[in-house]
């Protein structure tokens, strides 16, 4: 037991360094560095029910967690509010049930179109083969903002998520299809598969006894 305690105290340090030194990774993007195409172009939220969604795939053969929804917003008017979704696929690829409510930030006036980036106070798993939505909606305060597309528009690829679509509601209810390819980048870590863990704990186990020796 003298023997085994040390090298199971030095199994979990390894298990903790090795899970925290992993990187974010892009799941989804189209690219939100400058140049934004500014003055017209993109989705205007000027309506307190309207919601945009992007739609992808997981795919890959592993789950990821979610990190970070990135986007390109621009004030048009007021003090408007963006609030970041997640929404399940409702399995005729649009919007579904309500995931998770990500950060709501206000779209500052005065400024140009800039990044804002949403994130989720809790974990969220994403899960290989399953579709999800990210959405931007209008917050409560008054006002209006576009989020803005990149120069030139592209649609978004990646390389766990594969892109379906975008779709639009001005009504908080029906999606249509978009045309118009928002600005996004979506960012998630991947979960280390448990054979990659059984490996690293065998390994280290073996590292500890040839040291006691």
């Amino acid at each position: 037991m003298k023997r085994t305690l040390p090298a199971l105290i030095g199994l979990l340090l390894v298990l903790a360094g090795t899970l925290s030194v992993a990187e974010a990774e892009i799941i989804l993007a189209n690219g939100v560095d400058p140049p934004y195409v500014t003055g017209g172009s993109g989705t205007l939220f000027d309506d307190p029910n309207t919601v945009k969604a992007v739609g992808l795939k997981m795919e890959g053969g592993v789950d990821y967690w979610f990190d970070s929804f990135r986007v390109v917003l621009e004030n048009v008017s007021g003090n408007p509010q963006a609030t970041g979704r997640i929404y399940v696929n409702d399995g005729s690829y649009t919007p579904g049930a309500l995931l998770r409510s990500l950060d709501t930030m206000t779209v500052l006036s005065g400024s140009a179109a800039s990044i804002y980036t949403f994130t989720s106070t809790t974990p969220l798993l994403l899960e290989d083969e399953a579709r999800y939505w990210f959405a931007i909606a209008s917050g409560p305060a008054a006002g209006s903002f576009r989020w803005n597309t990149n120069s030139p528009t592209a649609e978004p690829t990646g390389g766990p998520g594969t892109y379906l679509n975008y779709v639009l509601s001005n009504n908080g209810g029906a999606y249509n299809n978009s045309t118009v390819l928002c600005a996004l980048e979506i960012d998630g870590t991947v979960v280390p598969e448990p054979a990659a863990l059984v490996w690293l704990a065998l390994g280290s186990l073996a590292l500890a006894c040839r040291n006691r020796r």
